[in-house]
């Protein structure tokens, strides 16, 4: 994910056809656009592995017989998740950063941190929470996966 950031941070100079100072707003949206697909592929992955791990290993007797609340657990599900993307996602950001730094661009990467992580988090999360109910209400991995 790092190579894929950085080899599309380095195009984000080049808009249209035309060679463009790679400025914050073009870095941002190249950058956090190009991994969003990355992002949606390790949400739903994780989110099937997470969910069917107890059944696979026919743990999951045992698991719901356990006196925690079955919502504690789906609550960390969702937070380990949560924490994963948020992880990807400050390394893009940062892999942007990086990228502006080495081509000299004078810009704030305060901007940078403003415009990538608030706009990419809630649509990931959203993601991630949808990927959470499919595999919860579906009886096959594979199956959840595909929607």
């Amino acid at each position: 994910m790092i190579v894929l950031a950085v080899l599309n941070a380095r195009q984000a100079g080049h808009t249209r056809g035309s060679s463009v100072w790679p400025v914050t707003y073009l870095m941002a949206a190249v950058v956090s656009g190009e991994a969003a697909l990355f992002l949606y592929v390790i949400a739903t992955l994780y989110a099937g592995e997470l969910m069917w791990r107890e059944r696979d290993v026919h743990f999951d007797q045992i698991h719901d017989a356990l006196p925690v609340p079955s919502w504690v657990n789906w609550c960390n599900q969702f937070l380990s998740l949560a924490l994963l993307e948020f992880i990807l996602i400050t390394i893009v950001m940062f892999c942007g950063i990086a990228v502006q730094a080495s081509l000299a661009i004078s810009t704030s990467s305060c901007r940078s941190i403003q415009g990538t992580v608030p706009d990419c988090l809630p649509e990931v999360l959203t993601f991630v929470l949808f990927a959470l109910f499919v595999q919860t209400m579906l009886s096959n991995k594979f199956a959840g996966h595909a929607v």
